[in-house]
């Protein structure tokens, strides 16, 4: 199973059940009962400097294609000479279907021997501090971080509570995210100081929040308007 990283904004929304406005990490809600949460999008830049670099009225030209979905591959065409056209196979980081578990930032909590002389250890997650179970770390394991630190790049594999199934993939420019796409990537209702009105050219609004959540992983990915992976997802539970 592959994973997906996420920062602990990101994570607050995906645990947040829609209808009642609380964190469940069982699906449904422990709470409410309900399915739906507040983050359900996410979105990934693609990494091809090719296509990137390919300017907007260039897409015009009946031997450009959009990256574009064809026989389960990703593909964009592009014209390579005078009557040459090329195409190129792009892969996309989610597949429908295919169970993500999310990477989040977790801390060491405690560890302690018991009498096998067997270690164990406990974890707690920045998101909502819920306390994990008490784990023994897997052998691949090497580094392990003073208590009270932070797990490098998030949890590992075993520590996973959040699971993702993803029901739609599609490609656009980042710019082209829509007002309730945005707010599907979970982010708040942002209003910005003064001085980022001008910047932004807009006023309050998801899309505003996006932008600047996404300047803030992507610096000047949005100024470049860059071609992206959007994935809409539903929370599941471990299988």
């Amino acid at each position: 199973m592959k994973q997906i990283l996420m920062n602990q904004q990101m994570v607050k929304a995906i645990l947040t059940c829609k209808q009642c406005g609380k964190m469940s990490v069982p699906v449904p809600c422990e709470h409410c009962g309900g399915t739906e949460f507040v983050k359900s999008q996410t979105r990934r830049p693609i990494r091809d400097e090719l296509l990137q670099a390919i300017k907007p009225e260039d897409w015009k030209s009946p031997m450009f294609k959009e990256p574009h979905c064809k026989e389960g591959q990703w593909q964009y065409e592009y014209q390579s000479g005078i009557c040459d056209c090329e195409t190129v196979i792009i892969k996309a980081p989610f597949q429908v279907g295919e169970v993500r578990w999310v990477r989040e930032m977790t801390r060491l909590l405690n560890c302690f021997l018991d009498s096998s002389a067997v270690a164990w250890w406990q974890y707690i997650y920045d998101a909502d501090g819920t306390i994990a179970n008490w784990i023994e770390l897997p052998e691949r394991m090497t580094f392990i971080p003073e208590i009270g630190n932070c797990v490098p790049n998030g949890c590992f594999k075993e520590l996973a509570r959040i699971f993702i199934k993803p029901t739609r993939v599609w490609a656009e420019r980042v710019q082209d995210i829509s007002t309730p796409d945005a707010h599907s990537e979970g982010v708040s209702e942002w209003k910005p100081k003064q001085e980022w009105i001008e910047r932004l050219k807009e006023g309050p609004c998801y899309r505003n929040s996006f932008h600047l959540l996404w300047d803030s992983c992507y610096p000047g990915s949005w100024d470049r308007n860059d071609w992206v992976f959007a994935c809409e997802f539903e929370r599941c539970n471990r299988e």
